[in-house]
């Protein structure tokens, strides 16, 4: 139902009501005559009290007209409480609903000028009732739609709240993304440095080198007939000229000895070995004779010496010979130019 048509109905019933005031009264009271002016009298009050109270409900329905439009217009945007304002409104029509149909029950009463004062009073009571009831509706309904823009408010803060936070977020994040390109620059700039180092390092020339001698090869050029070390006055021949170092490995009584030898420009054949013990009170000496410029052809083993601490003379006892099977040679390699 359209409430302008309740608004328009009331404004018919006013104007019928004055219609009896100032028409049908003044008929009644010829026809009547005045012995009953006094009934007519009261009879126009009743019908000017009728008007005052239609005036009155045409009052609280642009009350509630107007507090019905503010809460349709304040639920615009609130699409998510929509559904819960419509059963207030639905209930409310229902009201406007019944009013309409009291009016139309007082203007049948009036049309056709039968029924009674009272009933005519009645009805308008129940109308003015039920816009009592339609306006408490709508009051209600204007204090959900204030709750829910109290709502809406607190929402609106959140988001705000939540938009600041993103923006922190954008700004860290835009922090990070310069932070991860300057690491990806420098990683970029490690990987190339490392790939240029691995390139010098596979164009770099490796060691080339030659096994001589080796006493545990099975190949006779190489252990040279002496399988079980080279021991003093063990010799070989050998052109040394293409290396530019020599590498010895020995064994010193009970110690290791590595020691590389140059080959060229050196002023004496003798050459030393030289090795501490695992318990460093036992020094080891092995001589070897290697052949100088211009021959660099021959490298031969020569004596030995074992020295000896006694912790409780606090001298040195010493062990020498030509030979020892404790002292020997087992590998010589030949590091090229």
């Amino acid at each position: 139902m359209n409430i302008n048509n309740i608004f328009d109905d009331l404004e018919k019933l006013k104007k019928e009501v004055w219609y009896l005031i100032k028409k049908v009264i003044p008929k009644l009271e010829e026809l009547i005559g005045g012995s009953s002016a006094e009934e007519i009298t009261q009879i126009k009050q009743q019908l000017n009290s009728q008007v005052e109270q239609i005036e009155t409900l045409q009052s609280q329905m642009e009350a509630a007209t107007s507090l019905a439009n503010a809460a349709n217009t304040t639920a615009q945007g609130l699409s998510s409480t929509v559904s819960n304002l419509q059963s207030g409104l639905s209930s409310a029509q229902e009201e406007l609903d019944d009013i309409s149909s009291n009016l139309t029950t007082i203007s049948q009463v009036v049309d056709g000028n039968s029924g009674s004062i009272i009933q005519l009073s009645n009805s308008l009571s129940s109308v003015d009732a039920k816009a009592t009831q339609a306006l408490s509706t709508a009051s209600d309904l204007n204090d959900d739609v204030v709750a829910v823009s109290n709502q809406a408010a607190a929402s609106a803060t959140k988001i705000n709240t939540m938009e600041d936070d993103i923006e922190a977020l954008n700004t860290l994040s835009s922090s990070q993304t310069q932070t991860l390109t300057t690491l990806s620059q420098s990683v970029e700039t490690i990987s190339s440095s490392i790939q240029q180092l691995e390139d010098e390092i596979a164009n770099a020339k490796l060691e080339d080198c030659d096994v001589i001698y080796d006493m545990s090869s099975t190949d006779a050029d190489v252990n040279r007939g002496f399988t079980s070390g080279m021991v003093g006055a063990n010799f070989f021949a050998f052109d040394f000229s293409p290396y530019h170092t020599i590498r010895i490995y020995a064994r010193l009584f009970s110690s290791n000895c590595i020691q590389e030898v140059r080959v060229h420009n050196r002023k004496l054949a003798d050459i030393t070995l030289f090795a501490a013990g695992p318990n460093p009170i036992i020094l080891c000496v092995l001589k070897v004779l290697f052949a100088m410029e211009p021959a660099l052809n021959r490298i031969q083993v020569g004596s030995y010496a074992r020295y000896t601490y006694s912790a409780s003379t606090g001298t040195f006892t010493s062990a020498t010979g030509a030979s020892d099977s404790t002292f020997f040679i087992y590998r010589i390699e030949g590091i090229k130019k």
